[in-house]
Order: C-alpha cells, then sequence, then structure tokens
C-alpha cells in the first residue's frame, strides 16, 4: 500500500498541509481498512471502503451520511448522551473519494476521531456500560423524525442478514452437495449440533417474520465490543454504521451478549468456551431500561434469541469449509471449522445455561407499578420503571401508557414555580417519585417530578410521621437540584404513552447517600384523573393506607 500516494490525496481534497497516516489493525482486513490521520494539528480516522463486496449490497456504503445526520438530532442525543460519528467532508463538498488499494477500487470517507482506550479484559463493569449504550442508542432511535422513512427505503445493506432459516436452507443444500475444501476436515460434530437447532430456527423464523411485519425496529445490525469504544469502562461512543437496518432489537442484544459474554475469542480454545452469566447480568442491569420500549412478544422471545445467534454464527461460518459457496467468507477451511465450532459451543453452553438466563431475564425486566388495595377503582393509566445505577449515577426510566390520550384522561398539573424548576406540592396532582436512602438509615431523599418538567426535592432526617421529618438543609438540597434532572418525552407517533428519565449525580448527595453501602429505593407516582380523583401506585404498598414513606416498602435493586 502507497501510504505516501494516499497522503497526497488527502491534501489535495482537504486542503491539508501536513498529513501522517498510520494504519490501524491488519492491512487485510475483508471489509474495511482503518488508519489514524494526523492533518494540521487535527485528529481523523480514515476508512477505505471496497466499492464492490461479496457481502454489502451495491452502493448501500453510500447512505451513511444520511443516517448520521439523522442520528445527530437533538431527539436522540437527549437519550443518547454519547458521541455519535462525524463525517468529514471534502472541500467540494464530497463525503467519498474514489481511490485504489492494493488493486482495489475504494471509496475513502474521513470521521472526526473519538478517544478511546483498548480493552484488555471484559469486567463486569464493561459488560454494564455496553448494555447501557445499546440502551441508549435503541431509545435514541425509536422515535427519531426521518430516520425510519430513511432506512425503511434505503438500500438494504446486508440481504437476508439475520435470516437463519435462509442460511439453514443453504447449509443443508451444501450439506447434500458434500463439496468440502478440504475432504480431512471432520465436521460431524458441527453437523450433530446444527440438527439439535433445527427446531429453534423454525420457532424464531416465524416470530421474526411477524415481527418485522407488526413492530419493525431500527437496528444497529453489528453491535460487538469491537464496535464500542471506551474511555477507561465507560462506552462513550458506537461504531460502524453501515449495518443499521430495519430489523429487530432482540439480534442486537443477542449478538452484543455472543460477542461480551463469550470467554473465548473466535479462534479461541473450544474447550473453554462458555457463556459468562455475571457478565450477562451485568449487561441486562445496563440495558434493562429500554426493554420498557419492547413488546410483550419480544420480551418473551429474547431467551430464544440469546440462544438463536451463535448457532447463525456458526452455520454461516461453516461455509467457508464448502468449495466455492457464495456465502464463503473464511479462506481457510480450518479456520472457518473452527470459528464456527466456537460459536456452536456457546450455543450448547447457552442452551445448558437456559434456566439460569431465564431468571436473570425475569429480575431485570420491568417492573409494574400497583395501585394501593384499598383503592376499588383502577387509574387512567399503567406505569412500568426501571431502576439503572452504577457508581456514579442513578437512572429512574418510567413508561406511561394509556387506551385514550394522555390529555384527555389526565389531569393538568398545575404550574406553581417557587424557584427555578422547583415547584410547590407537585404530590398533589400528576407527579412521579423516586425515594433512595442507605439500608439501615434514617435519612432519605425524595425526588418529584412532572411532564411540566417541574420538580420538587425533599430531605428527611427520619422517616415522616404525620407530616414530620422534614430537615430543609442549605447544604443539600441546593446541590442535589442541580445534580438531579427530570427529562419527559412524549411518542411523535402516538399520543396515549410517554417516556420519562430521572438522573441524578450520586456524587451529589454524598453527605445524604452512602454509594459504597446498599442503597434502597422506592419508585412510585401520583396519578389524577379528570374528575380530580387521585390513585397512589408503587412497587409494593407495605401499610393499610398509602404511605409512600414508609420505610419497609423501600426495596434494594436485585
Amino acid at each position: 500500500m502507497n501510504l505516501l500516494a494516499l497522503s497526497q490525496q488527502l491534501q489535495q481534497h482537504f486542503s491539508w498541509q501536513n498529513v501522517e497516516i498510520k494504519p490501524l489493525g491488519e492491512l487485510n482486513s475483508y471489509f474495511n481498512q482503518t488508519f489514524k490521520v494526523l492533518a494540521d494539528g487535527q485528529v481523523y480516522a480514515l476508512q477505505c471502503v471496497p466499492t464492490q463486496s461479496a457481502v454489502f449490497a451495491q452502493n448501500a456504503y453510500l447512505q451513511l451520511p444520511q443516517v448520521l445526520a439523522a442520528l445527530n438530532q437533538n431527539h436522540c442525543k437527549q437519550w443518547y448522551p454519547n458521541r455519535y460519528l462525524e463525517m468529514i467532508a471534502t472541500k467540494n463538498g464530497d463525503y467519498y473519494l474514489p481511490s485504489q488499494i492494493n488493486g482495489q477500487e475504494v471509496a475513502l470517507r474521513l470521521f472526526k476521531w473519538i478517544d478511546s482506550t483498548a480493552i484488555a479484559q471484559v469486567t463486569e463493569t464493561i459488560a454494564f456500560a455496553a448494555g447501557k449504550i445499546l440502551a441508549d442508542f435503541h431509545l435514541a432511535v425509536q422515535d427519531v423524525k426521518g430516520l425510519n422513512d430513511l432506512v425503511e427505503h434505503a438500500i438494504e445493506p446486508l440481504p437476508h442478514f439475520h435470516d437463519t432459516a435462509w442460511y439453514l436452507q443453504h447449509w443443508q443444500q451444501a450439506v447434500t452437495n458434500n463439496q468440502w475444501t478440504d475432504n480431512s476436515l471432520d465436521l460431524s460434530e458441527h453437523l450433530a449440533t446444527v440438527e439439535q437447532g433445527v427446531d429453534l430456527i423454525k420457532q424464531f423464523d416465524v416470530f421474526r417474520q411477524q415481527q418485522l411485519q407488526q413492530q419493525p425496529r431500527i437496528m444497529h445490525g453489528d453491535p460487538k465490543l469491537a464496535n464500542m469504544l471506551f474511555e477507561q469502562e465507560q462506552a462513550v461512543a458506537l461504531i460502524d454504521f453501515d449495518t443499521i437496518m430495519t430489523g429487530l432489537w432482540l439480534y442486537d442484544v443477542a449478538d452484543a451478549l455472543r460477542s461480551l459474554c463469550n470467554t473465548q475469542p473466535e479462534n479461541g480454545d473450544i474447550n473453554q468456551v462458555t457463556f459468562d452469566l455475571n457478565l450477562f447480568s451485568a449487561f441486562m442491569r445496563g440495558y434493562a431500561p429500554a426493554l420498557l420500549a419492547w413488546t410483550d412478544q419480544e420480551k418473551q422471545m429474547l431467551s430464544s434469541a440469546i440462544s438463536l445467534l451463535p448457532l447463525e454464527l456458526g452455520i454461516r461460518f461453516l461455509f467457508g469449509c464448502h468449495q466455492d459457496h457464495p456465502l464463503r467468507l473464511e479462506a481457510k477451511p480450518q479456520a472457518a471449522a473452527h470459528k464456527a465450532l466456537v460459536q456452536l459451543r456457546l450455543f450448547q453452553d447457552i442452551q445448558h445455561k437456559q434456566p439460569q438466563i431465564d431468571h436473570i431475564l425475569q429480575q431485570k425486566m420491568p417492573k409494574t407499578l400497583i395501585t394501593h388495595p384499598q383503592q376499588v377503582q383502577q387509574p387512567p393509566v399503567t406505569i412500568q420503571t426501571v431502576i439503572r445505577q452504577n457508581a456514579q449515577q442513578l437512572e429512574v426510566f418510567y413508561r406511561v401508557d394509556s387506551q385514550q390520550r394522555l390529555d384527555d384522561c389526565l389531569a393538568a398539573v398545575p404550574v406553581v414555580k417557587i424557584a427555578e424548576n422547583q415547584a410547590k406540592g407537585l404530590w398533589q396532582h400528576n407527579c412521579l417519585e423516586v425515594f433512595i436512602a442507605n439500608k439501615n438509615q434514617s435519612s432519605y431523599l425524595e425526588f418529584n417530578g412532572s411532564s411540566t418538567q417541574q420538580s420538587d426535592l425533599f430531605y428527611f432526617n427520619h422517616e415522616r410521621v404525620n407530616g414530620q421529618g422534614i430537615k430543609t438543609s442549605e447544604h443539600i438540597l441546593p446541590t442535589c437540584a442541580t445534580q438531579a434532572q427530570w427529562q419527559w418525552f412524549y411518542a411523535q407517533t402516538t399520543n396515549n404513552q410517554a417516556l420519562a428519565k430521572f438522573s441524578l449525580d450520586l456524587t451529589s448527595v454524598a453527605e445524604v447517600i452512602d454509594t459504597t453501602q446498599p442503597i434502597e429505593y422506592s419508585v412510585t407516582a401520583v396519578v389524577e384523573d379528570k374528575q380530580g380523583q387521585h390513585y397512589y401506585l408503587a412497587l409494593q404498598h407495605c401499610q393499610s393506607e398509602a404511605d409512600f414513606h414508609a420505610r419497609e416498602s423501600f426495596q434494594l435493586l436485585a
């Protein structure tokens, strides 16, 4: 590769004076080759994309600028506070430059550089961060103006992507033809394992067809660990959006788990392949808020998807063992057979651990707030919630649903501000509430928020009894108020559903809450209908009357 000629081309089209190019990874990558570019004091990432690919559809890569423009909308940034890729246009306004590398026609494209740190080992902290960034992405793209239409009418980048039944059909035909590149290969174990998964593939295919008709999603397409950038142990960006398409979020989650939770790389020790349940649990803890946007059918099929993805990849890798098959991507049949067996062993281990996986999934599913048993009537809305917490941040997510427009069934919240964004008496109307406290400590905090963007905050030095116990500490409350944030997002496609998020920098409440000690939560809501009827909802009620301050109702985070 002539890096000097490449540097000169970049100088010409970007009006740079000094350019230095450093390869990242192997220069014989099957797909894109990536370089780090230092130009006039700025840092960029340069990709060389083959204009002809055996995998990607013709010209599908040209859609990326429009996709990234849609993702950089403010709506996305509210849910996804991370960094999206930003493409750099040439001085003529072009995002792609035709070029040649090693005799191959390529298109050059440039991105702003995103600093990151290499991941030496996947820890539970890393897995949590990976789940979090994928969840944030899914919540961001579910209702992006223009993105759904863009993806729906775009070129499908990977035809038959995650069409496992299609791969199975081609694999069975390949087995019938029996044209192996290396006849010394013993594929008996591979064949037997694939046969174990045939019923799963058929069952999931029926669901896939139905879901693509009823609830198609905007999916990343390839959210493996290598496509996540980290600073220390915090995920800061998803990359590689060439695979973004209409599909199922199930595949994104399962593909990320296949990458993260496998204790061995694709070329690793087959006998050491295992699905790490601790990493799985940590990932789902980070991803859980996005489950609020899933349908019941999607939640029910998630367990099957986790099994399906390594099985699918195992079948795809097996094509590398077949002579001149169109789906063959691996030039070396022995390497293809090994990679296939790693994935198939992972599939077997997941099948073996299915009861534990199902138990963890059940723990991470959204919880529904229930009305106090003394209330005969049910509120006009249902509210589900998920709590996500790490050492620095607490986030509480809500989903509010109704059979009719929310504005038609809920009373309006009066705007009574006593300070910027601070209100008085929100608990008397429609509001969401979060209580936090250290286990076995008497003091606790209460945060209230409404769809009017108003908020209330209270500090209690002990459990409230007959309205007593409030302690307004000047050095506590103002700090909390500046670091606590309520966000409400009404779905653009419907008016009978809303998503809300409460976030808090836990370091701001260090005088009240010790993050090194167990933290208990109570998530509640006051609902007021149009007739002025009030309903009191909580994860659990422990008193004969509705009392959100009862400490026995506070729970540790699972």
